[in-house]
């Protein structure tokens, strides 16, 4: 009986050890996942601030925040981050993005191009 208790005790207390020691770690690694996404250069955040996030952040409007939100660009996959991304781009390109109605400033052709070449950086490597 004594045995079974010694065993017990020390399952118990190498499980409490095993925790407390690899919980940090396994944050550690997902903290560094994240870090190792792109960081969105200066020139195309302040494009994306002057000409986006009025609607497209937390403080912006229902469906234009939903499509996406550079509030929380740093919680999307390296997979989404490149699909939005082009996708902005093409938007900017095209003219349909921001909408006639905003009465902030459109980006430039520099801007626009800016866009793209930030956009296609995301792409993954074929």
């Amino acid at each position: 009986m004594k045995k079974i208790l010694l065993i017990s005790v020390a399952i118990l207390a190498f499980s409490i050890i095993a925790s407390v020691t690899l919980a940090p770690s396994v944050a550690h690694s997902q903290k560094t996942a994240k870090s190792l996404l792109p960081v969105i250069p200066e020139n195309v955040m302040k494009t994306l601030k002057a000409s986006c996030a009025a609607c497209h952040s937390n403080n912006g409007g229902g469906m234009a925040s939903g499509s996406w939100n550079l509030d929380a660009w740093s919680t999307y996959s390296a997979t989404k981050q490149a699909k939005k991304a082009n996708a902005i781009y093409k938007a900017a390109k095209n003219g349909s993005m921001p909408p006639s109605s905003f009465s902030g400033p459109k980006p430039d052709a520099n801007q626009i191009k800016d866009l793209g070449d930030w956009a296609t950086s995301l792409q993954p490597k074929k």
